[in-house]
């Protein structure tokens, strides 16, 4: 009984010295209106565990300095400066640390494994640190609107100026960012979005035919004539991005106004047959907001809406001239076959070669053989030569060849026609599929 109690009394004697030793801050946390407060800990066993611990003050403290700044917002009508407060919030949590410059470490305590640090932050040099940072960003975006103003017609560059703007303000939407001027007083902020709504309403995207006639599984480029102004005058070097609307193919993927202010669309494939088909040509927003690095000002950015231009097709298979010749003494009449593999191919044939996307050239060339006289047999040989080509500049797109194919019969012409028979036999069975398989079927 009397070692229970003399133990007791040690647990609680060693108890008394530990709070005794202990900072009053760790058992505590203090409460002084004049400073942002964190106290942090982390385990000694990591590697750098200060560096650690003061990371996770800042942390604290930019997280306090969030909600403040929040709750400031809130009280201004934050929704009518064109942004929510949870996007907000979520670049005031990713730059509120970087801009805190004077945090100090009061204090700091360790025990075995553990090590306890006291930072403080001091409001009001903070905020005049703040303001400060707030007076040069508005210089500066004042200086990027003024610049924007005088780029007329040029919103390739106008637009990134109004971003660099946006961007440089978003920090401080709880301050003052009006500006009095010769025409009076302007809120810098609210300046800049109604110039990037007005763009939205004004930036025409058009083509010069919104209807055209495109052939699917055609390996050459097809092309449409577009143009983008600003009230009627044109605007250059602009971004555009273009996309399928549900179907699909494959577009050429920079497009760029030239300095008239004309796009050039050009179409590389289209995968269906189908019809009609519709493509989306609108601007590039992301390639002028590159530059953008804040949550807040990319959602802002995102949800302007430019209205876009929209091209319609009246799609069709794509037409192939059969040019078919058996070299030899005797003909079968052998080209409706092609023909009908041609057809369930889901492939058109056109009557005339001027009609044609493909010339599809067909060159079987009998080659006499042995007669066996024990068997009275002939035999005959045939080479098959396949070209696929541009009609209108003879290029070839592909070749295929299989030489002396044999066949036979009981009399030489017997002979050359099985030559013609086995020859097609083997261009349905596999070759033709081959040859247009890269440019058309794929």
């Amino acid at each position: 009984m009397k070692l229970y109690f003399a133990i007791a009394l040690l647990l609680l004697f060693s108890a008394c010295s530990i709070n005794h030793k202990s900072p009053q801050w760790l058992l505590e946390t203090p409460s002084d209106p004049a400073f942002y407060t964190a106290i942090v800990n982390e385990d000694t066993t990591r590697k750098n565990y200060k560096d650690l611990a003061r990371e996770k003050a800042l942390q604290d403290i930019a997280m306090q300095i969030s909600t403040q700044i929040e709750a400031s917002i809130r009280v201004s009508e934050h929704e009518s400066m064109g942004i929510a407060t949870s996007e907000y919030l979520s670049t005031l949590e990713a730059t509120s640390s970087a801009s805190i410059r004077d945090m100090q470490l009061l204090d700091s305590y360790k025990t075995g494994t553990k090590y306890y640090a006291y930072y403080r932050l001091n409001k009001a040099e903070y905020h005049a640190q703040r303001k400060i940072q707030c007076d040069r960003a508005l210089e500066s975006a004042l200086d990027m609107l003024q610049r924007y103003d005088a780029s007329e017609a040029d919103i390739a560059q106008g637009i990134p100026l109004l971003l660099q703007a946006l961007e440089s303000l978003v920090d401080y939407l709880d301050m003052d960012l009006n500006y009095s001027g010769q025409q009076g007083t302007i809120n810098v902020y609210n300046e800049i979005l109604s110039r990037l709504r007005s763009l939205a309403a004004k930036l025409k995207i058009e083509f010069a035919q919104p209807q055209m006639q495109a052939t699917a599984k055609l390996a050459m480029l097809q092309y449409a004539i577009g143009r983008t102004s600003l009230e009627d005058q044109a605007c250059p070097n602009v971004p555009l991005k273009a996309a399928f609307q549900d179907s699909k193919g494959e577009l050429r993927e920079s497009i760029v106004s030239d300095h008239k202010g004309d796009f050039e669309l050009a179409i590389k494939r289209i995968e269906s047959p189908e019809s009609p088909q519709r493509i989306k040509v609108e601007l590039d927003t992301a390639v002028l907001a590159k530059h953008l690095s804040k949550p807040a000002a990319i959602k802002l950015w995102q949800s302007i809406s430019f209205s876009p231009a929209y091209l319609n097709l009246d799609v069709h298979r794509p037409l192939i001239y059969l040019d078919y010749s058996f070299i030899a003494s005797y003909q079968n009449g052998l080209r409706d076959v092609l023909a009908s593999k041609l057809a369930n191919l889901d492939l058109a044939l056109a009557n005339k070669l001027e009609d044609a996307q493909y010339l599809l050239e067909v060159r079987i060339f009998a080659k006499k053989g042995e007669h066996l006289n024990n068997l009275d047999y002939y035999t005959s040989y045939g080479d098959i030569h396949l070209s696929l080509k541009n009609p209108k500049t003879g290029a070839n797109l592909n070749y295929l060849e299989r030489l002396n194919l044999k066949s036979g019969g009981n009399t030489r012409e017997k002979a050359e026609r099985a030559v013609e028979y086995e020859s097609v036999k083997v261009i349905n069975d596999g070759m033709l599929y081959r040859l247009l398989y890269d440019a058309i079927l794929k």
